[in-house]
């Protein structure tokens, strides 16, 4: 039932602010496209503000705004578009000034499990909850009255914002003016609107009105919702229970506990549970297709299968798409460890050794010269001239494989990744996973890259007399240690490429770029 108060003003509209994309952008829908219980979040609170009696309601988007033009269709609903997604929800506020009446204001990312709203309201407020952990939240402070006197990043437990404000005619006008003022000054359009209110409380008279936070759910991850059908586009989940449910020889409601395990450089891998068992499906990233061949991991994982070097693997096709048995209590390979790197090598070794037929030869070859020189290009259609920038070490790193070729050393099936967490160790299994870098290439791009992305030359010793179970010669030592520059070249030019898309490699870039400068001087030394 509806609770009116003929004391207070009527509810004139609703603005509810989604033009902003979730922390897993690459992945996931809009957040307000993210279901609880079979109903988009945003959907649920049209219908409950329509039950409340306010049909005026206009949806600010922006991040994939084109999956929320259904709405006005389906529920009468007015869309208005945010071009800037480099801005906060303040500038979403901005945009929708004129409508600021008697006006709720709402984010698409709450989740109510009560009706939150009335025809008629008595004052201005903003719903407030306590939590223990005010971490990632605004808190308020409070007068006697309850009015707000200040907003601030949360730190330990305290009441905070959560959930939808009211805004009556008077403090509509006000805030308006307050907008229209100081939009354009120095890093307000990066506030949250609450961020820029708390600013002006002086000017700005609010109430809190409390309610319990478990009546009200803020949903702004993938793993806030733990089901398939949020992460992403509904074809996209089918796709995925299909493959699982083939696969498994399971029916779609036997997969549950949905948990991401990493949205990653290249793809989003996430751990489902199948009748009680653990397993992995791996969803191919948008920036993958310019770096990875799924061609080639394919038929490299399906030959490590095959070997016995990853047993984990159930499925995997061109696409991208793969479902493997999750590994509990692995840990990567600790190079310190003379075990773990032995088990390493000789399986690398077992790869190498294998015989590939010349039509397969062709189809996976992999040249990270060509391949880095693609990276730089696509790159440079988002930053500057970074073969100018990058110029000198493209040169020298050219240089030393154009005489590392003159060596004629033998190639074969690598993995080209050799990364200590793509090792899954346990006390009677060693599994090396993740392919998608694989190629038929110079055996020596196959050299471990461990801890900090470090390999010095005494380990690469150790792990060659375990790769080829005697000590190496000198020319094949030479050799090998030459050929670092390469493989830290080809991942330099992998995280200028990451970054030109806006995705965060931390420090890797500088980490390759030093590594890459140091041994491009001891292979010139040695090439002399």
């Amino acid at each position: 039932m509806i609770k009116i108060d003929v004391k207070g003003v009527k509810v004139d509209n609703a603005i509810i602010l989604a033009a902003g994309a979730s922390k897993d952008t690459m992945y996931s829908p809009p957040k307000g496209l993210l279901k609880v219980k079979g109903v988009p979040i945003i959907e649920r609170q049209i219908s409950q503000l329509k039950e409340a009696g306010v049909n005026d309601i206009t949806v600010v988007v922006g991040y994939k705004k084109e999956m929320y033009f259904y709405l006005e269709d389906k529920y009468g609903i007015q869309l208005l578009g945010n071009p800037r997604l480099d801005k906060n929800n303040v500038y979403s506020l901005y945009l929708a000034k004129d409508k600021l009446k008697n006006t709720y204001v709402c984010s698409c990312d709450y989740y109510y499990e009560e009706n939150p709203f009335s025809a008629y309201e008595n004052k201005p407020y903003q719903a407030t909850s306590f939590f223990e952990d005010a971490s990632d939240k605004f808190a308020v402070e409070v007068d006697s009255n309850n009015r707000i006197t200040s907003i601030v990043p949360g730190k330990s437990k305290a009441e905070c914002v959560n959930g939808v404000a009211f805004f009556d005619e008077s403090f509509s006008n006000k805030m308006k003016e307050l907008l229209e003022n100081e939009i354009n000054k120095y890093r307000v359009s990066s506030l949250f609107w609450e961020e820029f209110m708390g600013k002006h409380l002086d000017e700005l008279e609010i109430s809190i009105k409390h309610s319990e936070s478990s009546m009200v759910r803020e949903f702004d991850d993938l793993n806030s919702l733990k089901t398939l059908n949020v992460l992403f586009v509904n074809s996209v989940s089918a796709l995925i229970v299909k493959n699982i449910c083939e696969q498994l020889n399971c029916k779609s409601e036997d997969i549950s506990n949905v948990d991401i395990l990493e949205a990653g450089h290249s793809n989003i891998t996430f751990k489902v549970v199948v009748k009680d068992k653990e397993f992995v499906y791996r969803y191919p990233g948008v920036s993958g297709k310019n770096i990875v061949s799924r061609k080639r991991e394919t038929y490299a994982n399906k030959l490590a299968k095959k070997l016995g070097i990853d047993d984990t693997l159930i499925f995997i096709d061109e696409s991208g798409h793969k479902l493997s048995y999750y590994v509990a209590n692995a840990h990567p390979l600790n190079k310190n460890n003379k075990n773990d790197l032995k088990t390493l090598a000789e399986n690398v070794a077992k790869i190498h050794a294998c015989e590939t037929p010349d039509a397969d030869k062709i189809s996976n070859e992999f040249d990270p010269i060509e391949a880095s020189d693609k990276l730089l290009t696509l790159a440079c259609s988002n930053k500057d001239n970074l073969f100018e920038i990058f110029g000198k070490m493209r040169e020298e790193v050219h240089k030393i494989d154009r005489a590392l070729k003159k060596d004629c050393f033998r190639k074969a099936i690598c993995h080209c990744n050799l990364n200590s967490n793509n090792c899954l160790i346990t006390e009677d299994s060693f599994n090396l996973i993740d392919w998608e870098f694989s190629g038929y290439c110079d055996v020596a791009y196959d050299f471990p890259f461990l801890g900090n992305y470090d390999f010095e030359e005494e380990d690469l010793k150790q792990y060659l007399e375990f790769y080829y179970q005697r000590k190496p010669t000198d020319f094949e030592y030479r050799h090998w240690l030459c050929y670092r520059a390469v493989h830290y070249w080809y991942y330099t030019c992998w995280a200028i490429y990451k970054e030109s898309v806006n995705e965060d490699c931390g420090n890797l870039l500088l980490i390759f770029y030093n590594q890459c400068k140091k041994t491009i001087e001891l292979a010139n030394q040695l090439l002399k």
